[in-house]
């Protein structure tokens, strides 16, 4: 199995944890590949990250780790519409009251949805 990952909007020097099985880590920085020996039978692949599920991967398989795009949308747009409504807006706006409830509820959003992606090399 090659597990390849293909991040670009991580912070540099980041690194993924990924848990191979019941007894094995690897640890991948950006830009990395590594090439992991499984059994016929399989095994299970989990990112070491909040919400992430379980993937079952073969010996035969080229997986990609991607970013997702949602969680860094909800981010970016939550950050943006915190600070642009906090800069125009008055203190005493009921604009301003709503508009941060959405923008804290997009923070929210953006860590609850998984921050990286697995896909099969034939389908990107």
């Amino acid at each position: 199995m090659i597990i390849k990952r293909c991040t670009r909007f991580s912070y540099f020097g980041a690194t993924i944890t990924l848990l191979i099985g019941s007894n094995q880590k690897v640890v991948l920085k950006k830009g990395e590949s590594i090439n992991i020996p499984i059994q016929t039978s399989g095994e299970m692949v989990k990112l070491k990250r909040p919400f992430q599920t379980r993937k079952q991967v073969y010996d035969s398989d080229v997986l990609l780790l991607k970013d997702n795009l949602k969680s860094i949308l909800f981010f970016w747009s939550a950050i943006a519409l915190i600070m642009i409504s906090h800069l125009v807006l008055p203190f005493d706006s009921d604009w301003l009251f709503w508009l941060t409830i959405i923008g804290l509820a997009l923070l929210l959003g953006s860590y609850l949805i998984p921050s990286l992606k697995w896909e099969n090399e034939k389908e990107a």
